[in-house]
């Protein structure tokens, strides 16, 4: 009887230890408008605040995916994520308010898939007690990217069904060593759904999967102190773009921070990167010269640069710009 009540102690205390307050955190998601024309971009917010008057410190197993998520008419964002795998503290100070945002081009993703009222459910996978709901008017989309694989062999019936469809081929890549053929279609006038049901009925394909990359365009913690800061962060869109050999961004610094620049290809692999420390107030310029990390000249295709800034002041302020290129050649 004394081990076993031994043994329940031990559980419960485990418990007390290991189960999160969340009723210390407050969750909530939003758009930036509650209605959009069609082929509108829509920019989604999920904000997790700590309300308590203590610092709360949570370890997590990823820097940017597995993290904050939406579900929305069926889609979920962590189903297509890429996960950049880093062993990070997240630090909630007192009334400090974390921000995730996406900003969801409908000419990539194929949203939204419902025509009208479409609901989207925000969550956090560190606090899985929390969700919110909100609603906004769209009209459903049709179009949008999707990355095929199928036989060197069947290369002619897969080109004959894509112009069948009068899809774009935005790029491919071929195997020899597999004997397959890898591409990314850029589809317009059919829902995704739609395109990808007629593709696997074909026996075709050895996959039909939409673009995987699901990223945060910003990533911050919001105190009072620290808005000026996030505000007076600019970055400019990628100049040119489309773009052949290389591609500008500038963007211009408030305080003194640390950087780092990445680049991704559409399944989610970094291929170039370049960081600075304590960088000076003021504009800088990145140039990307669609080279990988070893100078090797990429393929053609989209790619997406995600630019990360940490403040040197020893502010919690952290924050991030993404975006898309399209390499030509």
């Amino acid at each position: 009887m004394k081990n076993l009540f031994s043994a329940l102690t031990f559980v419960v205390l485990l418990i007390s230890v290991t189960t999160p307050v969340y009723s210390q955190f407050e969750l909530k998601i939003l758009t930036d408008k509650q209605e959009y024309a069609y082929g509108e971009e829509i920019t989604i917010f999920c904000k997790v605040k700590n309300t308590s008057d203590s610092t709360i410190s949570i370890w997590s197993g990823s820097y940017d995916s597995n993290h904050a998520g939406f579900i929305w008419n069926g889609f979920n964002s962590l189903d297509f994520g890429a996960s950049l795998p880093t062993y990070l503290e997240i630090i909630f100070q007192p009334g400090n308010e974390r921000v995730y945002k996406w900003i969801i081009d409908p000419r990539i993703y194929g949203l939204p898939k419902t025509n009208g009222l479409n609901k989207i459910v925000g969550f956090h996978t560190l606090f899985p007690g929390l969700s919110d709901t909100t609603f906004f008017q769209a009209p459903k989309y049709y179009g949008g990217v999707i990355h095929v694989g199928y036989y060197k062999s069947d290369s002619v019936a897969v080109d004959s069904l894509r112009q069948n469809f009068s899809i774009t081929k935005l790029s491919s890549v071929s195997y020899d060593i597999l004997n397959k053929i890898s591409d990314e279609w850029d589809v317009a006038g059919h829902s995704l759904d739609s395109i990808r049901t007629v593709l696997n009925s074909t026996n075709l394909f050895n996959y039909v999967e939409y673009s995987p990359n699901v990223q945060y365009a910003d990533v911050y913690v919001v105190g009072v102190e620290e808005m000026d800061i996030i505000e007076n962060f600019k970055v400019s869109p990628p100049y040119p773009n489309p773009f052949n050999p290389s591609t500008n961004i500038l963007y211009s610094l408030p305080s003194h921070a640390d950087i780092s620049f990445l680049i991704y290809n559409s399944n989610g692999e970094e291929v170039w990167s370049s960081s600075a420390t304590n960088q000076t107030v003021g504009q800088h310029q990145i140039t990307w010269n669609g080279t990988d990390q070893h100078g090797k000249h990429v393929s053609s295709g989209v790619y997406f640069y995600q630019l990360r800034v940490n403040p040197s002041s020893g502010t919690s302020t952290f924050f991030q710009r993404s975006g898309k290129m399209l390499l030509l050649k």
